[in-house]
């Protein structure tokens, strides 16, 4: 007459299945994940006294900063208000 067979515990289940998996793992661990990209800095614009021109207000001079140091500076002259400008000049598709 044969023996009954022991029932495997759950650890013993375990512990077979991480040595099973410890013995397969002979790949090379996955590279490491990039490292975050750092936040972009912060960028402000300051506009200098708007003029008034036609049914609103022109900035004429814009300054562009980028952590708190001046990076750009635009001076508009020889601006005009009240020009008719055709539909065209707003449709993407006439861009190139």
């Amino acid at each position: 007459m044969s023996s009954p067979q022991h029932e495997p515990t759950m650890e013993e289940i375990l512990a077979s299945i991480r040595k099973i998996i410890s013995e397969d793992s002979t790949e090379a661990p996955p590279p490491p994940a990039p490292a975050p990209m750092a936040p972009a800095p912060a960028m402000t614009a300051e506009v200098d006294v708007p003029q008034g021109g036609g049914d609103g207000m022109l900035a004429t001079k814009v300054t562009m900063y980028q952590k708190g140091k001046p990076l750009q500076v635009e001076d508009y002259a020889d601006w005009r208000v009240d020009i008719p400008l055709p539909d065209s000049l707003f449709d993407v598709r006439n861009w190139h």
